[in-house]
């Protein structure tokens, strides 16, 4: 349950970043894609950092992996498309997102 809303504080952050990329359509999508990149991992670690998950010792640490997961696994584009659908779901969405995640979730929180 925890877990469940860190994910929604996390992705709630980069929601509210959603504009900037709305904006942004007219650059160059590989500069695009990077914004979005970064502006995920900034908002995720926002909201993560603010939590407490069970077991993990080390929030920041935690945290941080989780980002760089979802980096290495999805683009800016389809981190933006997944926060954007996930965020109005609200706990369903988060449920949802942390099913995809899950394995990540339990290797990031055994380092």
């Amino acid at each position: 349950m925890l877990r469940h809303l860190l994910i929604t504080a996390a992705a709630a952050s980069f929601a509210a970043a959603g504009p900037l990329a709305v904006q942004a359509q007219e650059q160059d999508p590989e500069q695009l894609e990077q914004e979005l990149t970064e502006q995920f991992v900034d908002g995720f670690n926002r909201g993560c950092v603010r939590g407490e998950t069970p077991g993990v010792l080390d929030q920041p640490a935690y945290c941080s992996c989780l980002a760089k997961a979802y980096t290495s696994r999805y683009n800016g584009f389809a981190l933006a498309q997944i926060s954007n659908l996930s965020g109005p779901m609200g706990p369903k969405g988060a449920e949802l997102v942390n099913l995809m995640m899950a394995p990540e979730m339990a290797s990031c929180a055994d380092q």
